[in-house]
């Protein structure tokens, strides 16, 4: 016989265990946007990194001569590739291109751009894809990263600059 007030140990335990599962599940669903939004966060902090370097490599750089000069950690305070407006620079894309050939030059160059915490590719392409000359390694497969692409004049001819950055 049950009174009013009494609780059946069955009926505690099962509400017991559908509250588990409910909060199980609010957990791993919040788990899950709080990593969605990491990654949306890193996403748009890479963009904005790929957007401030490619701006900056359409500028002349600082000194402007930079691609006569010793490069190295005092001499290069910015890097750039244009001699004017999204005009290119033929010899900065040459020395661009030696530069990426030692480990040293490439931290001087990542310094440069403002890129110390991640990784960064650029080069120089034709319109159809075919790269003219390229600074930097090509981004390991399944890494996330963002690329942009800028056109630009080299010897009256139109290319794009690319640029691409990763962690």
């Amino acid at each position: 016989m049950m009174f009013r007030g009494q609780v059946i140990s069955t009926d505690m335990l099962a509400s017991f265990v559908i509250f588990l599962f409910i909060l199980d599940a609010s957990i791993i669903l919040w788990e899950g946007e709080l990593a969605k939004a990491e990654q949306m966060e890193e996403r748009r902090w890479l963009e904005e990194a790929a957007r401030a370097a490619s701006n900056q490599l359409l500028s002349p750089g600082d000194p402007e001569n930079w691609e006569m000069m010793d490069v190295n950690e005092t001499s290069l305070h910015s890097f750039g590739l244009t001699s004017s407006n999204n005009v290119i620079e033929w010899r900065k894309v040459e020395r661009a291109g030696e530069l990426g050939k030692k480990r040293e030059n490439y931290y001087t160059v990542k310094r440069a751009l403002g890129l110390e915490c991640c990784e960064v590719w650029f080069g120089v392409l034709y319109s159809n894809g075919t790269v003219i000359e390229s600074f930097g390694e090509v981004a390991p497969k399944n890494t996330s990263l963002v690329s942009i692409d800028r056109k630009a004049l080299l010897n009256s001819s139109a290319v794009l600059l690319r640029v691409v950055v990763w962690r």
